[in-house]
């Protein structure tokens, strides 16, 4: 994680973080994720950098992009549950004033794809 915050505000962004990623780590196991890293430039604006061995299971593949969007429907209900998780976390209401930003890139090896290698073998 990446950010400044207050005394006030430091712990509630540190579990917030850990929240995050405990979910995603849980929730998408398959998409291999070799580093999560989340910044934050205000409490309302969230950055977050995914890389991640099977991106199909994050974003969706190519064949489920349309032609007139770069962003396939898997990635906008990806992005929308990760506002829903912080929403879930915060107790708030939904706001719209929360923004998520992710980039979400494919890493050529994972240590956990090694590790499963080695166990199934």
């Amino acid at each position: 994680s990446q950010w400044y915050a207050s005394k006030r505000y430091y712990s509630q962004y540190v579990l917030e973080d850990n929240f995050i990623r405990t979910i995603l780590l849980k929730k998408y196991k398959r998409a291999n994720f070799s580093k999560i890293h989340i910044s934050r430039k205000t409490d309302d604006h969230f950055e977050i950098v995914i890389h991640a061995q099977n991106l199909g299971i994050l974003i969706g593949t190519k064949s489920e992009k349309s032609e007139k969007s770069e962003k396939s429907e898997k990635f906008k209900l990806f992005q929308k549950q990760i506002k829903e998780f912080i929403f879930h976390y915060r107790q708030s209401e939904w706001n719209s004033k929360l923004r998520v930003v992710l980039h979400i890139f494919r890493c050529k090896t994972s240590a956990s794809s090694i590790a499963d290698f080695i166990v199934e073998h």
